[in-house]
């Protein structure tokens, strides 16, 4: 599977809080619809410099984070981004890297219940119309994370092996090989970010 991309829009959290207490109007908040690559290897929102600048963000603290590669970087931390995708919502901090493309992490995917169909190729929702938050901590600690993250590659595993056979009963060998290919490289990649957390 490719990867995923979900167009959404963006806007200055603070920008919204002056609209609601009635000190600026609907046009004076910033804004910028971009697409994003959705991946459930990063953890929250991440976006370019370029981004930052145009919704105006303030820097709440600067974090070291680990890049796909294993290097480490250190990147701005910025105050919360509302983040719209189709009808659902959800208000998070930024990681601000100085160039690259906008990823669209676990945190906000999660509190917009939303999840990746491996099948189709998009992003969808994980009970269909229907919105339900989890009950979660007050604090996410990596061992929630990384339950997390084994949940969903225990899920989409399974999801993959149902796609695998049902492709296998077609007959054709050709098809036979392209469904191994795709089965093969989807659960690798979802796994990737599991073996970096330490699941077995």
């Amino acid at each position: 599977m490719g990867n995923v991309f979900a167009e959404l829009t963006l806007k200055n959290g603070s920008d919204l809080t002056r609209l609601n207490d009635g000190h600026i109007s609907d046009k004076d908040v910033r804004s910028v619809t971009v697409t994003a690559v959705v991946d459930t290897g990063a953890l929250t929102l991440v976006i370019n410099e370029a981004v930052c600048q145009k919704l105006g963000l303030a820097i709440e603290g600067i974090r070291t984070a680990t890049l796909a590669g294993g290097n480490k970087i250190e990147c701005k931390i910025t105050e919360p981004v509302k983040i719209y995708w189709k009808d659902r919502d959800v208000s998070c901090q930024a990681a601000v890297l100085p160039e690259g493309e906008i990823l669209l992490g676990v945190i906000p995917l999660e509190f917009m219940d939303v999840i990746v169909d491996p099948v189709a190729e998009q992003l969808v929702g994980a009970h269909g119309d229907r919105i339900i938050s989890r009950v979660l901590r007050n604090k996410f600690t990596p061992e929630d994370l990384t339950q997390r993250r084994c949940l969903q590659a225990n899920k989409v595993a399974k999801e993959r092996k149902g796609f695998f056979r049902r492709f296998l009963r077609k007959g054709a060998k050709a098809q036979r090989r392209e469904g191994l290919k795709r089965f093969t490289t989807e659960f690798h990649r979802v796994l990737h970010g599991v073996t970096r957390s330490g699941c077995s």
